[in-house]
């Protein structure tokens, strides 16, 4: 009879240690955007949130009709306003992830790792007015070597981009630089990222210009809130 008693105190132990488990897990299908979360946001960079009204919602996943954001923007190619939701899982893409519309917010949900089979790509490319990076994992498949630079993709590339969020991502090298303004580019706010283990520097421009800490005057970045290290020819691999 005891035995049988404690059997049945692990049980129900079990049961409802899984239970809470699967009680806090997000229910993806049923996420819609809350503009509510942006209710007090004051930076000019990211007030457009406070408006943002999706006309389409769209999950990326393994079972899904898109089974990355690489296959949904080779297909989608300069379509706007979207909320766009990543499943928990890691994606492969032997090339950038391009993303040049207006008004879309790419949200991962849970652990989301993307990673870029070429060394010369960037994992993601962006090309447009009022984006949203939020919750990805970036990097590239691949080590790289910052003495022979024989990476030469960033983890996030900048052309023609305004208004751009990059909120509460880990960009990780081998990239020459976790972020890379290329053309053209204004307001992009970074924070709550880990930009770390970027062979040539955190930063960069196609000037040049290589940085590994964050500063307050630059012309296209702002920084808030991020933990920027082990970046640059000194840095330890990762």
């Amino acid at each position: 009879m005891k035995n049988i008693l404690i059997l049945f105190a692990f049980s129900v132990f079990v049961f409802s240690c899984k239970t809470t488990k699967d009680s806090g897990k997000i229910d993806i299908d049923k996420m819609i955007f809350q503009k509510s979360d942006y209710a007090i946001e004051t930076n000019p960079t990211a007030i457009w949130l406070k408006d943002f009204e999706p006309e389409e919602t769209i999950i990326i996943g393994p079972e899904r009709e898109y089974k990355s954001l690489y296959d949904f923007f080779s297909d989608h190619s300069g379509k706007s306003d979207l909320y766009i939701l990543v499943e928990e899982g890691s994606y492969y893409a032997d090339g950038g992830i391009w993303i040049n519309g207006d008004n879309i917010v790419i949200e991962g949900v849970g652990d989301v790792h993307l990673y870029s089979n070429k060394l010369y790509s960037s994992v993601m490319d962006i090309d447009g007015t009022n984006i949203l990076i939020k919750n990805l994992h970036m990097q590239h498949t691949k080590p790289g070597d910052g003495v022979n630079q024989n990476c030469s993709g960033r983890v996030i590339m900048f052309d023609n981009a305004h208004n751009c969020i990059i909120d509460n991502c880990d960009l990780n090298g081998c990239g020459l630089a976790g972020l890379h303004d290329n053309l053209g580019n204004s307001n992009i706010l970074v924070r709550n990222c880990y930009i770390h283990n970027n062979s040539l520097g955190a930063y960069t421009d196609i000037d040049g210009g290589v940085w590994q800490e964050a500063i307050d005057d630059h012309p296209v970045f702002e920084f808030e809130n991020n933990r920027i290290e082990n970046n640059g020819p000194d840095r330890v691999p990762e």
